[in-house]
């Protein structure tokens, strides 16, 4: 899904777990070594320190992470990701306001061995056009690499076997319905029918009875 799906499904109420596209992928495999992620400035926070002194922060993009440009004693300059997103749902009478948000911490100008302080909040909104920057292509709340796209994108194996049993007993093995309302229709019908098969089991078993769908489940 490209930003505008994204940011579509943002305005709904809904947080998408999703790969930002590559800047290049012959391949077009997602752990391709060939893959190139896209990568670019995002933004800077400024904030004064302890002592007086001005200090910022330049923020970039690197595979839908949000990450600190850090720059070493040798003048190395490093990628760090900042970590999974902070989510605001302000939901409203139409549609939802959605904003993906990050902390800052600091260590610049504080004694020496104290841990950094957090000195700003990063905020995006992902559900409004930005001409300076393309949040919603850009950037996720859960992104690969991050602490939670590992546990969240893994439900895919879990949803895609849901919709292939779905749809494997439907006619011709897909969805007929002509808008999304019917196809929930369509879906929660077969989740009755579903459930109802596998409660009609369990009574068996109960009872003693053979351990097999009773025939009006095989007509159905």
């Amino acid at each position: 899904m490209r930003g505008a799906h994204i940011a579509a499904l943002a305005r709904a109420g809904l947080v998408t777990i999703a790969p930002v596209a590559a800047a290049e992928n012959p391949t077009g495999k997602r752990n391709s070594n060939s893959r190139k992620e896209k990568r670019g400035k995002a933004g800077s926070v400024v904030h004064n320190r302890l002592d007086g002194v001005e200090c910022r922060h330049e923020l970039w993009y690197d595979g839908g992470q949000l990450c600190e440009l850090r720059i070493d004693a040798v003048g190395k300059k490093t990628l760090a990701s900042l970590g999974d997103a902070r989510i605001l749902d302000r939901p409203n009478k139409t549609n939802h306001r959605m904003y993906h948000e990050w902390d800052i911490y600091c260590a610049a100008g504080l004694p020496t061995g104290s841990p950094p302080a957090k000195v700003a909040v990063a905020r995006w909104a992902i559900t409004e056009n930005d001409s300076r920057f393309n949040v919603a292509e850009n950037l996720r709340a859960y992104a690969p690499g991050g602490p939670g796209y590992g546990q969240y994108y893994g439900w895919r194996q879990t949803i895609e076997n849901n919709n292939h049993q779905s749809d494997a007993r439907k006619v011709q093995r897909r969805g007929r319905s002509s808008t999304p309302e019917w196809n929930h229709i369509n879906e929660i019908g077969w989740s009755i029918m579903i459930n109802g098969v596998a409660l009609q089991r369990a009574r068996a078993k109960r009872q003693g009875v053979e351990d097999s769908p009773p025939r009006q489940a095989l007509a159905a």
